[in-house]
């Protein structure tokens, strides 16, 4: 798996020619990498098939299945064994999917369908899929999309986008250890590897979710990861969403360098609330406290907005802990004005 991601980061990040035949070399080399991992046994949930109604091993309900499911699982089963199965028998097993363990076992029921030669259309596909998201399956999703030829589960670009935002939501949070965040990350990375998969061009809404994620899940080599994507996206002349600017600044901020903060808020190309917070963090950060007095002058004036519900937020500084960092820094004339202007700044940034 790990080879796999150092690959696809290399030849998706790192590669980032955008005319004639370096595209086809950099889209053939993630088509090998991925294909390659899809037929990894990893990939594949293993589960002993039944082989008659009466098996006991068919009594046992595996952990986490719900009872249903395994009924419904099972009769397919046995219809494949004795080839009486219906066009819909796989899309009826579907509809009981409940939970994770169901949909990894309904992964391995797609699998023998697929090699008992059964018939499967778009339609069906489309199904499987928002039946899965559902239910929050998005790592059983994620090995069948890098399995095309097993599966042929075939996505568009809103299903991928998709997947990419829920292993987004799990990689801003930064819980668990390294490894495990690692983890999450290199599913991020995978599935940006997918646009290219299944021939999708990947959009500046999908940078800025690779961008955030490595940003705010909290360690060095995710921040590593987001300023080599960020110049990818500046050499395919994609324009940077509010969403990446932020995650950057952040980074930058975070990393020390506060003149890369102050460069990438250009990309805002205009007026805008949550940018000129992050001016006045920068500027406060760097000491130039004329620099960020004015900022906060215009911040006090400017439209209100809400964070409550921007990517990474929850690791942003609030406005206090600029303010409270910036007042040593003044002279007592300097903080009274400074507090007042902080008072309708605070407003301007609501948490609602």
């Amino acid at each position: 798996m790990h080879s796999f991601v150092g690959r696809a980061r290399q030849t998706v990040l790192r590669h980032s020619a955008v005319t004639g035949t370096a595209i086809v070399a950099r889209r053939a080399q993630v088509l090998l990498c991925v294909h390659n991992v899809a037929k990894s046994t990893f990939f594949h949930t293993h589960s002993p098939q039944r082989t008659s109604a009466t098996s006991e091993e068919s009594l046992d309900i595996p952990r986490g299945v719900t009872p249903t499911f395994h009924t419904e699982y099972n009769s397919l089963n046995d219809a494949l064994n004795w080839s009486k199965t219906t066009p819909a028998s796989l899309r009826l097993l579907s509809y009981n999917i409940k939970s994770p363990a169901d949909a990894q076992l309904f992964q391995t029921a797609l699998k023998r369908w697929r090699n008992a030669r059964q018939p499967q259309n778009r339609t069906d596909n489309a199904l499987f899929l928002d039946i899965l998201f559902k239910i929050g399956a998005y790592d059983t999703i994620l090995e069948m999309l890098c399995d095309r030829p097993g599966y042929r589960v075939l996505p568009n670009f809103q299903h991928i986008s998709e997947l990419m935002a829920g292993f987004r939501n799990v990689a801003v949070k930064g819980e668990g250890s390294e490894e495990e965040v690692i983890a999450v990350l290199d599913k991020v990375y995978k599935t940006f590897a997918l646009f290219l998969y299944y021939s999708i061009p990947p959009t500046a809404e999908i940078y800025s979710a690779v961008i955030a994620s490595g940003v705010y899940c909290g360690l060095p080599e995710g921040w590593r990861r987001s300023e080599v994507t960020a110049k990818e996206q500046i050499s395919l002349g994609l324009p940077f969403e509010k969403e990446a600017v932020y995650a950057l600044a952040h980074g930058y901020i975070l990393s020390g360098d506060f003149d890369g903060a102050l460069t990438i808020l250009k990309h805002l190309g205009g007026a805008d609330t949550i940018g000129l917070f992050f001016q006045f963090n920068s500027l406060t950060s760097k000491g130039d406290v004329k620099g960020a007095i004015q900022v906060l002058e215009q911040l006090a004036a400017a439209d209100q907005t809400s964070v409550a519900n921007m990517v990474g937020s929850a690791h942003w500084k609030s406005l206090n802990e600029v303010v409270e960092a910036l007042l040593p820094q003044l002279n007592e004339g300097e903080k009274k004005a400074v507090l007042a202007l902080a008072e309708n700044a605070n407003v301007k940034l609501s948490s609602a």
